[in-house]
């Protein structure tokens, strides 16, 4: 676990705070120790690249990257977060991702994920955005982003993708190491220039099923379907790439993952 002294509490669905509507159960099951998990708040991220090849980092995190000049730091505003700033050079990068502690098979005990995120342009060719869950892999230029706008590393993984290629828009996604990711849905949510919103994924009873701002996306997926990551253990992800000179910046104000562990 990595979790603040805030830890995460839930909060109304349209609020800061990760949403009530995904993590009640699960934050009751916690404090009952029968639910573990994760709360990232984005404080022990600092200014600089760390390698550009995979290194340990702030903790139970592990991240490779690469820009001009810097590639990520503090947002100056409070409470914002962490900014991702790939945009000094075509194909900067930064790629990073956490432990690997939630399994998301068909007999898995009830998971909730959610981030609370933002970007600061949304037009198209800016850069290609991914944050969700992944199994283990070596972090690289192309991995889990590659170099070519839209594409996704042969990799397993499941979580919400921007597209370079259409900048206002995220899709959902899931890949179980096939040379092509499955989209779920494109355009799960029209994005606006500079306003947080909250993605989050929830797994009950062998059915994974995705949200924006605590509201359900019409499109869920049986964790037994074809191409869904069904077999691995899956840490939290996330990465940016840069497809132009002025790639623009991405901020994340945290992230949060619970999994019942208990026995009924």
């Amino acid at each position: 676990m990595q979790y603040s002294s805030y830890r995460g509490i839930s909060g109304p669905d349209t609020g800061y705070a990760p949403s009530a509507l995904l993590f009640d159960t699960l934050d009751a099951h916690e404090r009952n120790g029968l639910a573990s998990g994760f709360f990232e708040d984005m404080t022990k991220f600092r200014t600089g690249v760390p390698s550009s090849t995979e290194v340990a980092w702030t903790g139970v995190w592990k991240a490779v990257g690469i820009a001009t000049n810097g590639i990520f730091g503090q947002s100056l505003t409070q409470g914002e977060g962490l900014t991702l700033s790939t945009e000094s050079a075509d194909n900067d990068y930064l790629h990073a991702q956490a432990g690997l502690p939630f399994i998301l098979g068909a007999t898995a005990g009830d998971f909730a994920f959610e981030a609370r995120l933002k970007f600061a342009g949304i037009a198209n060719t800016l850069n290609d955005f991914f944050i969700g869950l992944g199994d283990t892999m070596t972090l690289g230029a192309a991995v889990p982003i590659t170099v070519t706008a839209g594409d996704l590393a042969t990799e397993k993984f499941v979580g919400f993708h921007r597209d370079a290629t259409d900048g206002d828009e995220l899709n959902t996604v899931h890949n179980d190491a096939a040379a092509t990711h499955t989209i779920l849905k494109n355009g799960v949510t029209t994005l606006v220039a500079n306003t947080f919103l909250k993605v989050g994924m929830t797994l009950k009873n062998g059915v994974f099923r995705f949200y924006v701002n605590a509201v359900e996306a019409a499109d869920s997926v049986a964790v037994t379907a074809t191409n869904f990551p069904d077999d691995a253990a899956m840490g939290p992800l996330f990465g940016q790439t840069a497809v132009a000179a002025s790639g623009g910046l991405t901020t994340i104000s945290w992230i949060k993952a619970l999994q019942f562990r208990g026995h009924s």
